[in-house]
C-alpha cells in the first residue's frame, strides 16, 4: 500500500531524491515503485488497475515453478505431473492468491527470486554460461525489489562451491568476479541512491537492528499457524515432502543412489533459499508474513521434486499412489484457495489496519493520531491522519498526542517499545486526556492487534 502511494508522486525520486518526495520507500530499493508507476500509467490506479502488475508476476511464478520441475528433473514419466501439481499447488494457495492481488512487492520479488534460483540449480547442473548471468541478474532484480533478496546469498554461496569443486580456482575466481561487478553495475544504474546516499547501508542496518538487537513482538509461529488453518492439504504436502528429504541417507541404497545426485544438486539451492526465509522468520523483530510468502516458490520446487524423484525409484503402484495423492491435494487446496474470507493473512490484518476502519467507519472527517500515517489513511481516506516523526511511542509522541486533543489515538502491538512495551503501559500513559475505546482482535486468532483511544470524560 504504501509502495502505491508513493509511486504516484514521481518514479525517478527513489533513486535521486533529495526533498523526500519518495518518504514511504525511500530506504527500500525502487524497482517496485517503477513498476507500479508503469502500471498505474497503464491501466490507471483504481482498485483493479493498479493490481494488474501483481496479478501478472504472481502468475508468472506459478509458470516459472512448473517449469523448474519440469526442467531440472530427470527424464522420468512422472515428471510431467509433477510439474504440473507443482505450479497448481502455488496457484491455489490462499496466501499467494492474497499476495498476487494486492500492491506490494511479494509477487514480483517471488517470480524474480524464484527465477534466480531456477537459474541457479540449472547452472549448478549444466555450468553454462548463459544460466550463470541469468542467475544474479534475476538476483539483482528480487533485491531492487527487496532487500530481502539478501537471503539469496547462501543459495548463491552453494553454486560458488560447486564451481571451485569442478574447475580451477584461479577460473573460478574471475568468473565470479566478473559477476560481481555485472551485478553492481546493474544496482548503480537502477539504485544510485542505494551507493551514493547510503540508503543500501541503512536498508541493511534496519534490517540488521530489528533481527539481533530488538525484541520479539510476535510469536514466530502465528502466521504458520494460519497458513495450516487455511490449507492443510498444502501444508501437510509440504512436511511430507520436507520428511523424505530429510530421511533419504536412511533408506534403502536403491532409493539412495537413484536420481539423487541430479535431484540433490538441482533441490539444494531452493531448500538452502526455504531454510534460509524460515531462520530469517524466526529471528526477525517484526514477522514479517513475507519472510514466508517468499519461501514457498522454492519449496514446491524443492518438494515436488524430491517426491517425483523418490515415487520413480519405487515403481508402478507408487506412481499410482502419488498421483492420486497429488490430485488430491491440489483439489483440496483449490478448496481452500476459496476461503470467504477474501483477506487471507496479510501484513493489514496483524496492526489491525482493517478492524481500525471498521470501528472509524462511521467517523467521517475524524482526526486520528497514529504512526502508520500513509497506510492507514489509505484504510481511512475520510479521516484527517498525523502522526510524530519517531518509528515507535516514545513520551514525546505521547504528549504530543495529548496537546492535539484528537478524536482518536491509534497504535498497534508492532509500534511498541522498549518506553512502552506493554499496551497498557501505553494507554495510562494517554490518560486521563484519552481512554480506551476499543480493542481491535485478530479475525482469526482472536489475538488484540490494535488498539483505538477516545477522549476521556
Amino acid at each position: 500500500m504504501v509502495s502505491q502511494i508513493a509511486a504516484r508522486d514521481g518514479a525517478v525520486a527513489n533513486a535521486l531524491d533529495t526533498s523526500g518526495t519518495f518518504e514511504g520507500r525511500r530506504n527500500h530499493p525502487p524497482l517496485l515503485s517503477y513498476i507500479i508507476e508503469l502500471n498505474n500509467r497503464i491501466f490507471g490506479d483504481g482498485p483493479f488497475g493498479a493490481r494488474i502488475f501483481s496479478i501478472v508476476f504472481g502468475s508468472l511464478t506459478c509458470l516459472v515453478v512448473a517449469i523448474a520441475v519440469a526442467a531440472l528433473l530427470p527424464p522420468v514419466p512422472i515428471r510431467l505431473p509433477a510439474a504440473i501439481t507443482a505450479g497448481w499447488l502455488l496457484c491455489v494457495l490462499p496466501v499467494h492468491l492474497y499476495v498476487s492481488r494486492t500492491a506490494n512487492w511479494d509477487a514480483v520479488y517471488g517470480f524474480f527470486a524464484t527465477s534466480s534460483l531456477l537459474c541457479m540449480a540449472s547452472y549448478a547442473l549444466h555450468g553454462s554460461t548463459h544460466r550463470l548471468y541469468a542467475a544474479p541478474l534475476f538476483g539483482a532484480l528480487a533485491f531492487l525489489t527487496c532487500e530481502l533478496g539478501l537471503s539469496l546469498l547462501p543459495a548463491a554461496g552453494f553454486v560458488v562451491l560447486m564451481d571451485a569443486v569442478r574447475m580451477p580456482r584461479s577460473r573460478a575466481a574471475l568468473r565470479w568476479a566478473r559477476i560481481i561487478l555485472f551485478v553492481g553495475a546493474l544496482f548503480m544504474l537502477l539504485w544510485p541512491a542505494g551507493f551514493l546516499k547510503l540508503d543500501l547501508g541503512r536498508t541493511l542496518l534496519d534490517r540488521w537492528r530489528d533481527s539481533a538487537s530488538e525484541p520479539r513482538n510476535l510469536p514466530w509461529y502465528m502466521f504458520y499457524t494460519e497458513l495450516f488453518q487455511q490449507s492443510p492439504a498444502f501444508t501437510l504436502c509440504m512436511v511430507l515432502g520436507i520428511a523424505v528429504t530429510l530421511l533419504v541417507p536412511v533408506t534403502r541404497s536403491d532409493l539412495r543412489t537413484k536420481f539423487s545426485s541430479r535431484v540433490l544438486v538441482a533441490a539444494l539451492p531452493f531448500w538452502i533459499y526455504a531454510a534460509t526465509a524460515f531462520v530469517l522468520s524466526l529471528k526477525e523483530r517484526l514477522v514479517y508474513v513475507h519472510h514466508i510468502v517468499d519461501m514457498f516458490p522454492p519449496l514446491v520446487i524443492a518438494v515436488c521434486m524430491e517426491l517425483a524423484a523418490r515415487v520413480s525409484a519405487l515403481g508402478g503402484t507408487a506412481k499410482r499412489w502419488a498421483l492420486g495423492i497429488g490430485t488430491a491435494a491440489v483439489a483440496l487446496s483449490a478448496i481452500a484457495a476459496f476461503n470467504p474470507d477474501p483477506e487471507v493473512v496479510g501484513p493489514q490484518e496483524h496492526p489491525g489496519f482493517l478492524g481500525v476502519s471498521e470501528a472509524l467507519r462511521d467517523y467521517p472527517g475524524a482526526r486520528v493520531y497514529c504512526y502508520d500515517t500513509i497506510v492507514l489513511g489509505f484504510y481511512l481516506p475520510q479521516a484527517s491522519i498525523e502522526g510524530g516523526p519517531t518509528r515507535f511511542w516514545t513520551p514525546d509522541d505521547v504528549a504530543r498526542a495529548k496537546r492535539g486533543r484528537y478524536d482518536f489515538v491509534v497504535f498497534d502491538r508492532a509500534k511498541l517499545d522498549k518506553d512502552y512495551p506493554h499496551a497498557e503501559q501505553l494507554v495510562g500513559a494517554l490518560a486521563p486526556e484519552y481512554r480506551l475505546k476499543w480493542v481491535i482482535e485478530h479475525r482469526r486468532t482472536k489475538e488484540p492487534v490494535a488498539w483505538v483511544l477516545a477522549p476521556g470524560p
